[in-house]
């Protein structure tokens, strides 16, 4: 089971220093601002967590993961660099940045739930693990000073809340496979919604 959460960490810091890489991009930013934006968005939903659930935030002594955060933003921006890719043009941006925060958020929701099972009742868990997956993409969009994608877009935070309460429904029995069902259920559920551009109702 360990090493199955390492390769979710792996997976969602990839994921989300990819989505955070290429806003920063289509944001006109430099170099540093893509490294930046991309870490960020990486770590920041777990430094988040870690800081209200009263812990010393894991990355402090996990440099590893700062480092795949910073190399996957890098790697980016060189993509974009010297590549005829227009990262800015939206059929392009869409299908990179989509299905990425797509899985970054997944990945994190069910990996939050899993850090915080031993400290706190299921309905605290299913809030940290929430505040994982979405956390990072908040300060990315705040950072890129646009209106943050947890509050106005797409059934975001919705489909967190909806796996990670799938996730915590089947654990007892489920072993493993309540990981994977929790992380498709939400993988799935955000790329339908992007897709269809299902959103929660607003006023007009």
């Amino acid at each position: 089971m360990t090493n199955l959460y390492d390769i979710f960490e792996i997976i969602g810091t990839v994921a989300f220093s990819i989505s955070g890489a290429t806003t920063a991009i289509k944001k006109d930013m430099d170099l540093l601002g893509v490294v930046v934006l991309g870490m960020t968005t990486a770590v920041g939903g777990g430094i988040l967590r870690d800081v209200i659930g009263n812990r010393t935030p894991s990355i402090f002594y996990q440099p590893d993961i700062i480092f795949l955060a910073f190399l996957t933003s890098f790697v980016i921006f060189l993509i974009a660099y010297i590549s005829n890719i227009d990262f800015t043009e939206q059929k392009y941006f869409f299908l990179i940045f989509t299905i990425s925060d797509s899985l970054g958020l997944a990945v994190f929701t069910i990996f939050g739930c899993q850090k915080m099972l031993c400290a706190y009742p299921s309905g605290a868990v299913v809030f940290f693990g929430v505040l994982t997956g979405v956390g990072g993409g908040l300060l990315r969009d705040i950072l890129a000073g646009q209106k943050p994608y947890v509050l106005t877009k797409h059934f975001y935070a919705s489909s967190c809340i909806l796996g990670a309460l799938v996730y915590m429904g089947i654990r007892s029995y489920a072993g493993g496979f309540a990981v994977l069902t929790g992380v498709v259920s939400i993988f799935i559920l955000r790329l339908l919604a992007a897709k269809f551009k299902w959103n929660l109702p607003k006023v007009s």
